[in-house]
């Protein structure tokens, strides 16, 4: 029954979306068509085959609401799926997302946010190059140091979701790491990995420290990836990696496991320090073991 419901409201919202004479309108119809889709991927597929990327992506150029509601709704849309992460760039999201990054004439912060997420949610990938050529063009566009910026904003939930975003821009380049620590970075991902109210939120930053300390996969013991692991270690951020191992869910604690292990890479000082916070924990970690009980 709700199923049945929820289609026979999204063509119209759809239709609404294409043609609607007035921004106001087109805008409430971005928001009711986010609210639709989140968390449900069959009316994620619905939508897109419907043909809602293309006005949402024209949204993102309108007045400031709808450019709020159309990249809530693309954050939603992309969220899960290969395919529709694939069909979001093609339709020409990126470049519209990312000049809403630095378009300081915006008031509404939480424009910002939803952008921050949809740019997160469009950089993950299956790992191919698809990935990879997203995550540069999204570089490319200018998005990494307002990103960074956003990891100082008071709420936490848009410090969240820009960690979410550098964590997975960072993975797999080392010119992307550099300009990410560059523009400041470190520092506060360390704060949020401390202050965040819950473990996802300092799981996250985490993350995004664990890709700052190697660009690449494997332990990467060039000088830059060294610098910066010891960047990370100076700025406080291994009590708290341990305090999330000790007391996150089981994917907090092996994205935990992951960061200790890359600042105890090719250093005998941060190893003592990692093996001194670990105490007895220490002998798994350093043996590589994820999922630390």
């Amino acid at each position: 029954m709700l199923a049945m419901a929820k289609a026979g409201i999204l063509k119209p919202l759809v239709a609404l979306l294409k043609n609607g004479v007035q921004d106001l309108s087109r805008s409430k119809a971005a928001f009711a068509l986010a609210n639709l889709v989140a968390h449900d991927p069959d009316q994620c597929t619905a939508a897109v085959d419907a043909g809602a990327l293309q006005p949402l992506v024209a949204l993102l150029r309108e007045h400031e609401d709808g450019k709020k509601w159309a990249a809530y709704g693309l954050g939603f849309l992309a969220h899960g799926s290969e395919q529709r992460i694939l069909q979001i760039a093609k339709a020409g999201a990126l470049q519209p997302l990312a000049a809403l990054l630095t378009d300081w004439t915006i008031g509404d912060k939480e424009v910002k946010e939803y952008v921050a997420n949809a740019l997160g949610e469009l950089s993950q990938g299956s790992g191919g190059s698809g990935g990879e050529e997203r995550k540069a063009q999204i570089a490319q566009l200018g998005a990494l140091r307002p990103l960074v910026q956003l990891l100082m904003e008071r709420s936490e939930s848009t410090r969240d979701r820009a960690s979410f975003a550098l964590g997975l821009l960072a993975a797999g380049s080392e010119e992307r790491c550099t300009q990410i620590v560059y523009a400041g970075a470190i520092q506060p991902l360390v704060a949020l990995l401390k202050e965040g109210a819950d473990a996802g939120t300092r799981s996250r930053a985490a993350f995004a420290l664990a890709s700052l300390c190697a660009a690449n996969v494997s332990i990467d013991s060039s000088q830059l990836a060294e610098q910066r692991r010891a960047q990370v270690a100076a700025a406080g951020a291994v009590a708290p990696l341990v305090a999330l191992l000790k007391k996150g869910g089981e994917d907090d604690r092996v994205v935990a496991a992951r960061a200790l292990r890359l600042l105890a890479a090719h250093s005998e000082g941060r190893r003592a320090q990692v093996v001194e916070a670990l105490g007895t924990r220490v002998k798994l970690l350093m043996e590589g073991v994820e999922r630390v009980d």
